[in-house]
């Protein structure tokens, strides 16, 4: 955690030289999760933080960190936790900043569900789409891709809306489903709902 709020903390000061639009923000959001692992169904709650930064031309910086903790779904005292950590860089593909935005992105990430961990490269291709000045839409596909050859391949969806309540702060909410299968894991399925604040620089949402 430490090492992400050092990642968000530099990247701030690169998105305050390089203000991008709708690809520089910061969200702290709250997850409600609904995890499905070998067969075993639990709910959950947590947190997540993600920073989009305008870097240099069409680029942005994007790092996200998020954190849940579960219910044991046999039904005992012990509950366990699913994180996950990537820090990257975005690609905007057209050049006109309008509001239509697809974009490209490859990410360092780091799982760690229950005991295990995992790592890797995450390859993402998203939309975002501004409806006026206030509201704005978003979607990605993501897969990841682990240093491990015995895992399997992950890969994620999420939809996100956007309501900026004045140039600089707004709220966000996102639904995500995404699939992990660390070696020597079973398969965790995620499904989620969050919902949060965003922090706008450069007077542009999503």
């Amino acid at each position: 955690m430490k090492r992400l709020i050092t990642l968000v903390t530099l990247s701030l000061f690169a998105a305050g030289a390089h203000a991008a639009g709708e690809f520089s923000h910061l969200d702290i959001t709250f997850l409600q999760s609904d995890l499905d692992a070998a067969g075993a169904d639990t709910d959950g709650d947590g947190i997540g933080v993600e920073f989009n930064g305008g870097f240099i031309g069409k680029t942005f910086f994007a790092i996200e960190h998020s954190a849940r903790n579960y219910d044991d779904p046999q039904g005992s005292s012990q509950d366990f936790d699913l994180k996950l950590t990537e820090f990257g860089l975005g690609y905007k593909i057209l050049e006109d900043e309008g509001a239509f935005a697809p974009y490209v992105g490859i990410n360092l990430f780091n799982a760690q569900p229950a005991a295990g961990s995992d790592e890797g490269l995450s390859g993402v291709i998203g939309l975002r789409y501004a409806l006026n000045d206030r509201i704005g839409l978003g979607a990605r596909y993501k897969i990841l891709k682990s240093d491990d050859s015995d895992a399997e391949d992950g890969n994620g969806f999420r939809v996100t809306g956007s309501f900026a309540l004045t140039p600089v702060f707004g709220f966000v909410a996102r639904y995500e489903a995404l699939t992990l299968e660390p070696a020597g894991s079973p398969e965790f399925d995620v499904t989620e709902f969050s919902v949060g604040f965003r922090a706008i620089f450069g007077g542009g949402d999503e």
